[in-house]
């Protein structure tokens, strides 16, 4: 099975939000991202009170500097870095990736980059979610498979050739 694809920089946000959530389920990082906005007024709103009742200007900076960053940190500042991140990763733009699953190996092509051939054995876990599949190399190393590059029956088949060449399914410890 072949899949090429040209990966973006929200392929590559997806992945880096998979692999951060990597111990949680997806409805977990639904639940916290839900919750965010209200925890953080809320932490807000007590700093107003505590400043209304004298208390000490410090521990009143501190709560509303905790909810300023409780609203914002996964809505400004977490894009901000992902996209930056990106950017220092891609310095000359996202290329043609091709990978071949076959019985024996996995072949990558990276037309004017690189070219490999990645043992079935190097693979040491995976994770899925909505948008992406991670293959892990390392604890902190995977390939990226955005899932709206695979066709048809291609995610099925290639989740039973994973079963069948005994890739773990989760994130590899060590």
């Amino acid at each position: 099975m072949r899949i090429t694809f040209t990966p973006t920089q929200k392929d590559f946000i997806d992945a880096q939000r998979t692999h951060a959530w990597r111990r949680y389920s997806p409805a977990m990082a639904r639940l916290q991202r839900a919750l965010e906005p209200f925890v953080g007024v809320f932490l807000i709103l007590f700093a107003v009170h505590l400043a209304r009742t004298n208390a000490n200007r410090g521990i009143v900076l501190l709560e509303c500097v905790l909810g300023l960053y409780v609203l914002l940190a996964s809505r400004v500042l977490g894009p901000f870095l992902y996209r930056r991140a990106y950017r220092q990763r891609h310095s000359t733009g996202p290329d043609l990736t091709a990978l071949q699953f076959e019985h024996d190996a996995v072949l990558m092509d990276c037309p004017g980059h690189s070219s490999g051939r990645l043992e079935w054995t190097a693979i040491r876990g995976t994770i899925e979610s909505e948008t992406t599949l991670l293959l892990y190399l390392a604890p902190a190393r995977f390939l990226i498979l955005p899932k709206r590059f695979l066709e048809g029956s291609q995610l099925s088949d290639l989740t039973t050739l994973l079963r069948e060449k005994n890739v773990p399914v989760g994130y590899p410890k060590s």
